[in-house]
């Protein structure tokens, strides 16, 4: 069978358009997670840790924040055209001993303007 027959004599025969991008479907919620222990943080998702145990603690504050940044602005990067953007939003989980780092972090992620919620863990 050739490409050409059924198509009119002298046209090619038109190419389909491509598909039309979608609303994604799902959830645009980007959940980051803080896990809160008496040393140290855990970030999800990366699972990156940081712990005020040997450091300046400016400067563990400061790479927490920068890493938490460059989650949701990765994540926002992958955003197609036509999508919405992802929600980001910022759980912390105390582990026993945890609320002194989320004390501390707590008011140092708030100029992102995301919303943030806190969870105490069980033994």
């Amino acid at each position: 069978m050739s490409p050409l027959q059924g198509s009119a004599p002298g046209k090619l025969p038109s190419k389909t358009p491509p598909p039309a991008i979608r609303a994604a479907l799902g959830s645009r919620d980007f959940v980051i997670t803080i896990i809160c222990y008496s040393d140290h943080v855990t970030v999800n998702p990366g699972g990156k840790q940081f712990s005020w145990k040997n450091g300046s603690s400016t400067a563990i504050d400061d790479a927490v924040v920068q890493d938490v940044q460059a989650l949701i602005v990765g994540r926002q990067k992958s955003v197609r055209p036509g999508e919405p953007p992802y929600r980001p939003m910022i759980r912390f989980q105390l582990a026993p001993g945890g609320l002194i780092r989320f004390l501390h972090l707590y008011p140092r992620l708030e100029f992102l303007q995301v919303p943030m919620t806190r969870e105490n863990l069980d033994d």
